[in-house]
């Protein structure tokens, strides 16, 4: 009787989260990603250095454009950014529309913070950046500022400079392109750029804790968010709002054998392996991801290579706030795999939901030649018949987070062709890749091939291809006409005066 108490009295102070006997958790842990400047990405003093370039544009060109009575910028069709927004691109922060010390969204939500006057969105890791990430002109405009050269593997808010691109799109409205890779941009002071031409590379330079696209719109003096909502009344600034993912999703996820408490968290890529060897003590489970819920809950379950589950483990709790975006590891000792070889799986779920089942190798050992190509890619135009002289876009489609077996970063080498002859030839970390505006017409026969590769093995490449299609009859609206002049270089006949664009700013 005594034994039996005491056992019962053993089990009740026992961990809540420790899972059966067999699978057996250890350390880990995680948190939220959140930290913000107090002056904003772009502090007042960086803000007057882009003035005084733009004032020099003005000595050296004219006139940027201003607005005209009765007319608005257009619309934007697409997210200046190569990637999938909501799979491999997740816009973290957009313009703060609270005047006080508290901040809001154009969503009446969080996603933002005090002082931040553009939409930034987050690549996952460095090691996206280092492979490339391209950036593209919204639309049609002059470059009328640049700087490059600043170091942009930043992570901290020092009032660093950082590389940036600012083009006038007509109408007053210019578009602030922020956080640039060093050395990555391709236009200049002066130059004109159309709608999808790659201006540079996304980076994380100037005050940033992690490679990202800040891109900020302006009406003169007075901050634009494209996205309109609850919190944002009027029409959207785009053609086609892009509907926000509220559910919790993992950005990046991965498998190790390595202790990651010492290992860097985000922006750094933590390692992950295709192979666990049987006499490895511990499999490390880890994943990056966005909205998670305040009170989540998580578990892990493992199946094995017959195909039945290993007896669940107990639901563990992140004894969170909601956290917009976050990072979690976890130490799992599997007694059956340090005997049982073949393809195992692992399977996580956030509040009771399944989010991803991963494949892991169990091998007698592990060996450095261990590695298998990416999985095959499945490429389509976006729209599917591209349109003449319209921007076209190709995206992957398919699972971001198990492109490749062994959780390698995926690079994928883009070759366009228009009529056969190649147009453009490009290898970048993004799911998606775009031609300029200014390429394509009527009648024509293009296509976009994508090719995967780990950086070692070439996965198996698609092909998508289609005619152009002619373009509705445009109906000249005064808006373009004014946007028209200015890109011809006869719009405009008034030189602005300096702006202060340190002082405060509207948002609208």
């Amino acid at each position: 009787m005594g034994g039996r108490f005491a056992a019962i009295v053993l089990a009740s102070l026992l961990p809540a989260w420790l899972p059966p006997a067999s699978v057996r958790a250890q350390e880990g842990g995680g948190g939220p990603i959140d930290l913000a400047p107090l002056d904003g990405c772009i502090t007042p003093q960086r803000r007057q250095f882009a003035a005084d370039l733009i004032e020099h544009f003005e000595v050296k060109f004219g006139p940027v454009s201003r607005p005209v009575a009765g007319q608005t910028p257009p619309p934007l069709k697409f997210y200046p950014l190569a990637g999938t927004l909501w799979d491999d691109l997740f816009t973290l922060n957009y313009v703060d529309l609270n005047p006080t010390t508290a901040f809001s969204d154009w969503d009446c939500l969080t996603y933002t913070y005090n002082n931040h006057f553009g939409n930034d969105t987050i690549i996952r890791s460095f090691d996206e950046q280092m492979i490339g990430v391209p950036v593209f002109a919204a639309q049609n405009g002059r470059v009328i500022a640049v700087h490059d050269g600043e170091s942009d593997m930043n992570t901290s808010f020092g009032d660093q400079p950082a590389n940036f691109v600012i083009i006038d799109h007509g109408l007053g409205r210019q578009a602030w392109y922020y956080h640039l890779k060093q050395n990555s941009i391709l236009v200049g002071q002066g130059d004109f750029a159309v709608a999808g031409q790659q201006i540079a590379l996304c980076g994380s330079s100037g005050n940033s804790t992690g490679p990202h696209l800040h891109f900020e719109i302006r009406d003169e003096d007075t901050v634009f968010e494209p996205f309109a909502g609850p919190c944002r009344a009027g029409d959207s600034g785009w053609v086609e709002q892009p509907a926000p993912e509220r559910s919790v999703y993992l950005h990046d996820f991965g498998i190790t054998h390595e202790n990651l408490s010492s290992f860097p968290v985000w922006p750094n890529r933590w390692p992950a392996d295709g192979q666990i060897a049987m006499s490895d003590p511990w499999i490390r489970i880890w994943f990056y991801g966005t909205n998670l819920p305040a009170q989540s809950t998580w578990k892990v379950r493992f199946r094995r290579p017959i195909g039945t589950l290993l007896p669940d483990g107990q639901t563990q709790q992140f004894n969170n706030a909601f956290w917009s975006w976050f990072y979690w590891w976890w130490s799992y000792d599997v007694t059956e795999m340090h005997s049982t070889p073949g393809k195992w799986h692992v399977l996580l779920s956030i509040n009771g939901n399944l989010v991803i089942e991963a494949p892991i190798e169990v091998r007698a050992q592990r060996t450095s030649d261990f590695n298998r190509p990416p999985v095959p890619v499945t490429v389509r135009f976006e729209p599917a018949t591209p349109i003449a002289g319209e921007v076209a876009k190709a995206v992957i489609d398919g699972p971001a987070l198990l492109d490749d077996m062994e959780f390698d970063v995926v690079r994928y080498q883009y070759v366009w062709t228009i009529e056969g002859e190649p147009v453009r030839t490009i290898t970048t970390a993004s799911r998606s890749d775009m031609l300029p505006r200014n390429l394509l017409q009527s009648g024509q026969m293009v296509s976009c091939a994508v090719t995967p590769s780990d950086g070692e093995l070439m996965g198996e490449p698609d092909t998508v291809m289609s005619v152009v299609d002619t373009p509705p009859v445009p109906i000249m609206s005064g808006a373009a006409l004014a946007a028209l002049a200015v890109l011809i270089g006869i719009g405009g006949c008034a030189v602005l005066k300096k702006r202060a664009v340190g002082s405060p700013i509207t948002a609208r």
